[in-house]
């Protein structure tokens, strides 16, 4: 009898060792649990506060990528409208260009015979080819065109001082010789005329 109570004292002293041990580690388990829970709530916690953080910058870089959209739309608008009024601009250019040539007509391989008589020599030239006696004033002036280079007679622009002086001189001028090797250009814009091998 007393050997068995022995058993019993000891198997139940075992038992409260054991029930012990397992309740320190129960505790010990509930410990590390609430510390996971914890730093999972702080992780969260700091995940939510990127996420709201990153939402806003995604807000705030909405916002300006549609400033810059309306910023684009407002400079290709105001490109367009420039390149209108360049082409605008360039066809007045044009228009005047041609207007302020019409007054004109260009002689190649004029040559001179003397310098700083240009302006005669040109008149005496068109009175033989037209048949025609000039005043002097009918030609506002003379002048050569760009620079001398391989010894070719620079072209000579002959200015008449009104377009209508021009038209009645070049009437002379038959559809004839027009079409014929020495003539090019259209007579309201600026007649060229080669002068050389036309016989006067």
């Amino acid at each position: 009898m007393k050997e068995m109570w022995q058993m019993r004292t000891e198997l139940a002293s075992l038992m409260s060792m054991g029930l012990q041990d397992v309740m320190r580690r129960m505790d010990d388990l509930s410990k590390e649990l609430q510390s996971t829970k914890q730093d999972l709530s702080n992780e969260i916690k700091q995940t939510q506060i990127a996420v709201d953080t990153n939402g806003r910058r995604l807000e705030n870089l909405a916002g300006e990528f549609k400033n810059l959209e309306t910023r684009v739309t407002k400079n290709e608008t105001e490109i367009s409208s420039q390149k209108r009024a360049l082409l605008t601009t360039k066809k007045k250019l044009t228009y005047m260009e041609d207007y302020s040539r019409r007054q004109n007509i260009k002689l190649i391989n004029f040559v001179a015979q003397k310098k700083g008589e240009l302006k005669q020599e040109v008149i005496t030239w068109l009175n033989c080819f037209l048949s025609k006696q000039l005043e002097e004033e009918v030609i506002e002036r003379v002048h050569y065109l760009g620079n001398l280079r391989d010894g070719t007679p620079r072209p000579v622009i002959v200015r008449f001082a009104s377009y209508v002086n021009k038209e009645r001189l070049m009437s002379s001028v038959s559809a004839k010789q027009e079409n014929e090797e020495g003539f090019s250009g259209l007579r309201h814009i600026c007649l060229e005329i080669n002068v050389k091998g036309i016989q006067i």
